[in-house]
Protein backbone atom coordinates (compact mmCIF):
# COMPACT_ATOMS: atom_id res chain seq x y z
CA UNK A 1 0.00 0.00 0.00
CA UNK A 2 1.39 3.16 -0.75
CA UNK A 3 1.72 6.06 1.19
CA UNK A 4 -1.14 8.19 1.09
CA UNK A 5 -0.99 12.13 1.14
CA UNK A 6 -2.13 14.65 3.71
CA UNK A 7 -4.04 16.39 1.20
CA UNK A 8 -5.85 13.58 0.32
CA UNK A 9 -6.07 12.64 3.58
CA UNK A 10 -7.52 16.19 4.62
CA UNK A 11 -9.78 16.39 1.08
CA UNK A 12 -11.68 12.75 2.70
CA UNK A 13 -12.07 14.50 5.74
CA UNK A 14 -13.38 17.34 4.61
CA UNK A 15 -16.21 15.82 2.23
CA UNK A 16 -17.31 13.80 5.79
CA UNK A 17 -20.62 15.03 6.69
CA UNK A 18 -20.75 17.81 8.78
CA UNK A 19 -23.74 16.22 11.04
CA UNK A 20 -20.65 13.31 11.78
CA UNK A 21 -18.24 15.61 12.87
CA UNK A 22 -20.85 17.47 15.11
CA UNK A 23 -22.35 14.39 17.00
CA UNK A 24 -18.38 13.68 16.95
CA UNK A 25 -17.60 16.33 19.18
CA UNK A 26 -20.75 16.10 21.34
CA UNK A 27 -19.78 12.98 22.12
CA UNK A 28 -16.34 13.93 22.92
CA UNK A 29 -17.29 16.35 25.29
CA UNK A 30 -19.45 13.79 26.89
CA UNK A 31 -16.82 11.67 27.74
CA UNK A 32 -16.77 10.71 31.65
CA UNK A 33 -14.28 9.44 33.81
CA UNK A 34 -15.40 6.23 33.77
CA UNK A 35 -15.32 6.03 30.06
CA UNK A 36 -11.49 6.19 30.91
CA UNK A 37 -11.27 3.82 33.13
CA UNK A 38 -11.84 0.56 30.99
CA UNK A 39 -13.03 -2.88 32.66
CA UNK A 40 -12.22 -5.97 31.20
CA UNK A 41 -14.78 -9.18 30.77
CA UNK A 42 -13.74 -12.44 29.57
CA UNK A 43 -10.91 -15.11 30.73
CA UNK A 44 -14.26 -17.21 32.05
CA UNK A 45 -13.64 -20.98 31.70
CA UNK A 46 -16.07 -22.31 29.32
CA UNK A 47 -18.13 -25.57 29.95
CA UNK A 48 -15.84 -27.30 27.38
CA UNK A 49 -12.93 -26.37 29.88
CA UNK A 50 -11.51 -23.45 27.23
CA UNK A 51 -10.77 -20.38 28.85
CA UNK A 52 -12.23 -17.08 26.60
CA UNK A 53 -9.85 -14.26 26.04
CA UNK A 54 -9.92 -11.21 28.10
CA UNK A 55 -11.19 -8.22 26.24
CA UNK A 56 -11.64 -4.61 26.98
CA UNK A 57 -15.49 -3.63 27.81
CA UNK A 58 -16.08 0.09 25.94
CA UNK A 59 -18.45 2.46 27.59
CA UNK A 60 -21.49 3.42 24.58
CA UNK A 61 -19.71 6.55 24.41
CA UNK A 62 -16.63 5.26 23.40
CA UNK A 63 -17.85 3.00 20.99
CA UNK A 64 -20.11 5.57 19.10
CA UNK A 65 -16.94 8.23 19.36
CA UNK A 66 -14.81 4.73 17.80
CA UNK A 67 -17.64 4.15 14.82
CA UNK A 68 -17.49 7.84 13.83
CA UNK A 69 -13.46 8.66 13.44
CA UNK A 70 -14.17 5.62 11.32
CA UNK A 71 -16.44 7.62 9.60
CA UNK A 72 -14.81 11.14 9.45
CA UNK A 73 -10.81 10.63 9.68
CA UNK A 74 -9.65 6.80 9.14
CA UNK A 75 -8.10 6.56 6.37
CA UNK A 76 -6.74 3.38 4.34
CA UNK A 77 -3.09 3.34 4.46
CA UNK A 78 -0.29 1.37 5.84
CA UNK A 79 -0.61 2.41 9.11
CA UNK A 80 2.03 -0.42 10.66
CA UNK A 81 4.80 0.93 8.50
CA UNK A 82 3.80 4.62 9.38
CA UNK A 83 4.08 3.80 13.31
CA UNK A 84 7.25 1.80 13.01
CA UNK A 85 8.81 4.93 11.25
CA UNK A 86 7.18 7.52 13.72
CA UNK A 87 6.84 5.80 16.97
CA UNK A 88 6.90 9.20 18.36
CA UNK A 89 3.67 10.14 16.71
CA UNK A 90 1.48 9.01 19.60
CA UNK A 91 1.98 10.79 22.19
CA UNK A 92 -0.74 13.98 23.35
CA UNK A 93 2.44 16.29 22.70
CA UNK A 94 3.11 14.90 19.17
CA UNK A 95 -0.64 15.02 17.83
CA UNK A 96 -1.28 18.31 19.33
CA UNK A 97 1.55 19.96 17.29
CA UNK A 98 0.90 17.69 14.37
CA UNK A 99 -0.96 18.57 11.26
CA UNK A 100 -4.73 17.34 10.42
CA UNK A 101 -3.60 14.35 8.39
CA UNK A 102 -1.29 13.31 11.06
CA UNK A 103 -4.15 13.30 13.52
CA UNK A 104 -5.86 10.84 11.46
CA UNK A 105 -3.34 8.93 10.77
CA UNK A 106 -3.31 8.37 14.54
CA UNK A 107 -6.94 7.73 14.54
CA UNK A 108 -6.15 4.83 12.34
CA UNK A 109 -3.34 3.85 14.02
CA UNK A 110 -5.31 3.34 17.37
CA UNK A 111 -8.82 2.29 15.91
CA UNK A 112 -6.99 -0.44 14.09
CA UNK A 113 -4.34 -1.71 16.28
CA UNK A 114 -7.58 -2.44 18.09
CA UNK A 115 -7.97 -5.21 16.15
CA UNK A 116 -5.51 -6.82 16.28
CA UNK A 117 -4.02 -5.77 20.05
CA UNK A 118 -7.12 -5.34 22.43
CA UNK A 119 -6.84 -2.79 24.40
CA UNK A 120 -5.19 -0.74 22.37
CA UNK A 121 -7.74 2.17 22.70
CA UNK A 122 -8.00 1.28 26.10
CA UNK A 123 -4.28 2.58 26.41
CA UNK A 124 -5.21 5.35 24.25
CA UNK A 125 -7.65 6.34 26.51
CA UNK A 126 -5.39 6.51 29.51
CA UNK A 127 -2.33 7.98 27.91
CA UNK A 128 -3.93 11.26 26.73
CA UNK A 129 -3.57 10.09 23.07
CA UNK A 130 -7.74 9.34 22.75
CA UNK A 131 -8.44 13.01 23.75
CA UNK A 132 -5.37 14.36 21.80
CA UNK A 133 -6.57 12.99 18.47
CA UNK A 134 -10.05 14.36 19.34
CA UNK A 135 -9.14 18.05 19.97
CA UNK A 136 -6.66 18.21 17.22
CA UNK A 137 -9.31 16.62 14.73
CA UNK A 138 -11.77 19.58 16.32
CA UNK A 139 -9.25 22.29 15.96
CA UNK A 140 -9.03 21.40 12.56
CA UNK A 141 -12.82 21.33 11.51
CA UNK A 142 -13.62 24.60 13.62
CA UNK A 143 -10.33 26.82 12.84
CA UNK A 144 -9.00 25.20 10.05
CA UNK A 145 -11.44 23.63 7.91
CA UNK A 146 -14.02 26.60 8.63
CA UNK A 147 -17.03 24.41 8.59
CA UNK A 148 -18.00 25.34 12.37
CA UNK A 149 -18.05 28.53 14.54
CA UNK A 150 -14.92 27.40 17.35
CA UNK A 151 -16.40 26.75 21.07
CA UNK A 152 -15.48 29.05 23.81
Amino acid sequence: MSEVADADIVARMAAAPAAAWERLFALADALTEADFDVPWGGGQRTPSGAITMPFPMYGDTVQEIRNLLGEVAVTPFDWPAWLSAHPEALSPEAIAAAGPATAARAATAVLRGERFSEGTIEAALRDGVFTAILERLRRWYTAEHGLSEPRP
